[in-house]
């Protein structure tokens, strides 16, 4: 293989993992509309996490306190629990998971598993209340950004349900149909 001493001497800038992080930031909804300063100090307050290929991220019922932000890899978001399992999202880098852990103190309603080597941004609720209280107007911005993503998600959900109860109350029609054939050829 062929080697230049001219380009071996020259240092090559490798990325920072705060331009990395502030990359993916720019893709997230809740944080659209803030200024750069506001934007690194809340990337000053993550942490990276790597997890291996099939380590989970979290699981169902786990206490909710942190949002993640994916910087390489792919994580499953699924729930195993009950009769069926179900698989909720495929999410890459530059999506994120957890957010409702932001707001509410609750358990996690799903679970999560790295399905590739992944690194992900992690910012606790701890500090996103503190960010909230020492920015207010930046606070009113992700607040009003993240009530905007839960409504976005609430309206998809009612058309979903819709859909469902749609499809039950025809399928209830259509088997007191066949009842209702079945006892009269029976009867009759």
């Amino acid at each position: 293989m062929f080697s230049n001493p001219l380009w071996e001497k020259i240092p090559f800038k490798k990325p920072r993992i705060e331009d990395e992080i502030h990359k993916h930031f720019l893709s997230v909804p809740i944080f659209e509309g803030l200024r750069k300063r506001h934007l690194k100090a809340i990337q000053a307050l993550c942490h990276v996490r790597q997890y291996k290929k099939d380590e989970p991220v979290f699981y169902n019922g786990d206490p909710g306190a942190v949002m993640f932000v994916i910087l390489e890899g792919e994580v499953l978001v699924y729930n195993d629990e009950g009769p069926v399992s179900r698989e909720f999202a495929h999410i890459f880098p530059g999506d994120f998971l957890g957010d409702l852990a932001l707001l509410v103190d609750l358990p996690r309603t799903a679970s999560a598993r790295a399905l590739t080597f992944t690194r992900a941004a992690c910012f606790a609720r701890s500090e996103f209340l503190d960010f909230i209280k020492r920015n207010p107007v930046a606070g009113n911005t992700l607040l009003l950004n993240m009530s905007r993503l839960i409504g976005s998600r609430l309206i998809y959900s009612n058309q979903e349900v819709e859909k469902v109860v749609s499809r039950n109350y025809y399928l209830e029609k259509e088997l007191e149909t066949l009842v209702s054939k079945k006892r009269k050829k029976t009867n009759g």
